[in-house]
């Protein structure tokens, strides 16, 4: 655990930042730090990106099987355990 004295100009805004998100002045600070020290590792970018901004370069890139495996599911499905059961 880290405790830390802040300028008192910095306190304030981090007060008021509290109140105006209805949240303590803790979580204030460890949003800011987080959202300054917590990076991706793998990527080097903000933890807090979108699944879908993390993705993106790869949407298109693989093409599915042209059988239509999601038709018939149930069918299927029963099928199969028809088998396995008979074998």
């Amino acid at each position: 655990m880290l405790t830390m004295t802040l300028p008192d100009d910095l306190e304030l805004r981090v007060r008021a930042e509290a109140e105006r998100r209805g949240t303590t002045t803790e979580a204030v600070v460890l949003d800011c730090v987080r959202s300054q020290l917590v990076k991706d590792v793998r990527t080097e970018e903000p933890a807090k990106r979108k699944l879908y901004d993390r993705l993106q370069k790869y949407i298109g890139v693989v093409s599915g099987s042209s059988e239509p495996i999601s038709e018939n599911c149930g069918e299927r499905f029963t099928d199969g355990l028809m088998e396995d059961r008979q074998k």
